[in-house]
């Protein structure tokens, strides 16, 4: 039991440190100054594609404008879609998963069309744990992929 204590306290050690004491590992109740946090770093991967056939046919403000558009959609989705799961109404999560991945899948967005149907899974077999896991990814992908559509209106400019 000491030497699994010594190893986690080594490896707190390592995160942050303990205000004005030495680490003993005796002592309880010290608190930590600084914690070092590893983020996940995925990419949206956005499939320009299904965006460029959609604005073949418009000129760039109308083109732009659409983006807009598609980029508010998706917002309120995320929007309504978290609402829903931060009021455990999961059958209205679950509809705006849905309306999520379909989105997803018209404009490109592969990733974040995957995200959602691993939320909707989780939702399914209710995994609490596992349902705010890839809530947060979800929302992470969703504000990822507004971005790479943002970076692209600006392309077009």
């Amino acid at each position: 039991m000491n030497k699994f204590r010594g190893k986690i306290w080594r490896n707190l050690k390592e995160l942050g440190t303990i205000k004005g004491q030495k680490y003993d590992c005796g002592k309880k109740g010290n608190d930590v100054e600084h914690v070092k946090l590893n983020l996940p770093d995925e990419h949206s991967c956005l499939d320009i594609k299904p965006l460029l056939s959609i604005c073949r046919n418009l000129a760039v403000p109308q083109a732009a404008e659409l983006l807009c558009r598609e980029m508010q959609q998706l917002a309120d989705l995320l929007t309504e879609c978290q609402q829903g799961y931060q009021k455990a109404e999961y059958c209205l999560t679950r509809q705006k998963l849905e309306e999520i991945e379909a989105f997803s899948k018209l404009i490109g967005l592969p990733v974040l069309e995957r995200v959602a149907r691993d939320v909707q899974n989780c939702i399914e077999v209710y995994d609490p744990v596992a349902l705010s896991g890839t809530m947060s990814r979800l929302l992470r992908m969703g504000e990822q992929s507004l971005t790479a559509i943002w970076d692209l209106q600006d392309r077009m400019h």
